[in-house]
């Protein structure tokens, strides 16, 4: 590779770099990225296994064929778009596989939420008066004053053994 290529290679490799640094620039970016190759149209892969065909690429042909069926039948001249066929080989998928399920379920902003999440308006010790706290404070003191007098017995208790 010639300096000048190299140096070139190099400017580009920085350029990406720094436009990546931002996340939400980043985000902007791969949005872009992904949303061209997903409106290109969609072409099947063969794939073989021991001389037949996979399952994957039996669903892949099947779905591929209905979409454009579909498309034929709603008057449309285009072919399917890859984004169209990973999103129906995956509804396929989904009816056998929980973990295409959950994609599907996520995709569709159906993701469960955990509702446990607890929120503290305030400050439990700020609602008691002076003498609840001092009780508080007494009873927590007493109890490990406490907590040191019977580990000190169970200590020497086992000295003696």
């Amino acid at each position: 590779m010639s300096d000048i290529l190299y140096n070139k290679y190099i400017r580009e490799s920085a350029e990406r770099a720094e436009r990546y640094k931002d996340p939400k620039q980043a985000r902007e970016l791969w949005r872009i990225l992904t949303s061209g190759l997903a409106d290109m149209p969609a072409k099947p892969i063969y794939r073989e296994k021991k001389g037949e065909q996979t399952e994957d690429s039996i669903i892949e042909y099947s779905c591929y064929n209905s979409l454009c069926e579909e498309l034929k039948a709603s008057g449309e001249t285009r072919k399917p778009t890859e984004l169209e066929l990973a999103l129906r080989c995956q509804l396929i998928h989904s009816r056998h596989a929980s973990n295409s399920f959950a994609e599907i379920r996520n995709t569709a902003g159906a993701k469960p939420v955990d509702e446990l999440e607890m929120s503290v308006d305030s400050d439990i010790f700020s609602v008691m008066s002076d003498l609840e706290l001092a009780e508080i404070l007494t009873a927590a003191i007493k109890g490990k004053t406490e907590t040191k007098e019977i580990t000190a017995e169970t200590s020497s208790t086992e000295e003696e053994k």
